[in-house]
């Protein structure tokens, strides 16, 4: 008995779609933004109210949150061969 090597003798997806080349420049871009967020971090000493460098952080936090929730709905609702692409 023959053994096929992994990936052969399966139909492949195609993953260069334009809706998986999109869905991985939206990953890229909000995986920038969610590092650019993060910067906000090494800021604390330049806030002159401690106040005022909590609510910032509670607002990158919350963004961050939405950007994890988006990405994620997007995986779900991506139709499965899209989502794998994007994944």
């Amino acid at each position: 008995m023959a053994t096929v090597p992994v990936g052969r003798g399966v139909p492949k997806i195609k993953m260069n779609t334009p809706a998986v080349n999109r869905l991985h420049l939206i990953g890229k871009l909000m995986d920038d933004l969610h590092g650019q967020l993060n910067q906000v971090y090494s800021l604390e000493e330049e806030f002159s109210e401690k106040r005022q460098f909590n609510e910032t952080v509670d607002m990158v936090s919350k963004a961050q949150d939405s950007i994890k929730r988006v990405r994620d709905a997007i995986g779900k609702k991506g139709g499965q061969s899209v989502a794998k692409g994007y994944k």
